[in-house]
């Protein structure tokens, strides 16, 4: 007896479930895919804030009943207000961003201006450059995408786009590696020749287009004695001066 009552609360408890479960059917994506337009656009950047816009469409959506359109953009790090979730509008058969960035998109846009998302990247990371990546997102109407468990990312909507990144050049002290001759002996009337004279500066992002020539501040004689006369670095005699300016020099 007590046997069939386990067996009955079972069955029971299996029916409530399977009710509850068709109750909280949530979003699915069907044959929804990433077709439609893609674009990023950034501003031209050295030290501030990148500036990054995104535009996509998405022409391909098999939409559910009782459904919100979102598209997911990843700006490509780790941080707060790396990941944000875009509402979307119907217009001309497809879903796109709806939202107005705080900053018009430069020249060569593709979308309207209130159809991008727009991102300004914090200071100080560390790599070069990083990939956008953008999909459809899929939430029960009225909920909030990513915080509600009806939240679902369509798989084979994702874009994905890379932008550069990198910040003011490294500010550093000066320091200059004389290659095999660290310390060097002169006395007064002789004359020596340092050859080659090697340049240790470190740039941010050597690998992106950050390649501008850049003119460098050689500095002797900073330990407190007298200035060394008769000095002379690429060709011009300093003539006892502190400081020379070599430039030209691009990584």
């Amino acid at each position: 007896m007590k046997k069939e009552r386990n067996y009955i609360i079972s069955i029971a408890a299996f029916i409530l479930c399977l009710i509850g479960s068709i109750n909280h059917s949530y979003a699915q994506c069907g044959s929804s895919s990433g077709v439609g337009g893609f674009q990023t656009l950034e501003e031209d950047f050295c030290g501030g804030e990148k500036k990054v816009w995104a535009g996509k469409s998405y022409s391909s959506v098999d939409l559910p009943p009782a459904t919100d359109v979102y598209i997911l953009v990843d700006w490509g790090y780790v941080g707060a207000g790396a990941t944000e979730y875009y509402p979307t509008v119907f217009e001309f058969g497809n879903y796109v961003i709806d939202n107005t960035p705080a900053t018009a998109p430069p020249p060569g846009a593709l979308f309207a201006n209130d159809r991008y998302a727009y991102h300004e990247y914090p200071t100080n990371l560390e790599n070069c450059s990083y990939d956008v990546d953008v999909s459809l997102v899929f939430v029960d109407a009225g909920e909030t995408p990513g915080g509600h468990p009806s939240t679902i990312i369509c798989p084979g909507t994702s874009n994905s786009a890379s932008t550069i990144y990198w910040e003011k050049d490294n500010i550093l002290p000066g320091n200059l590696e004389i290659q095999d001759a660290p310390i060097i002996r002169i006395c007064e009337g002789e004359s020596v020749t340092i050859n080659p004279l090697e340049n240790v500066s470190n740039y941010n992002c050597p690998l992106t287009n950050n390649t501008t020539e850049r003119w460098f501040q050689w500095i002797y004689n900073i330990d407190g004695g007298n200035p060394i006369p008769d000095v002379v670095i690429n060709g011009p005699n300093l003539g006892g001066s502190q400081t020379f300016n070599v430039g030209g020099t691009s990584i």
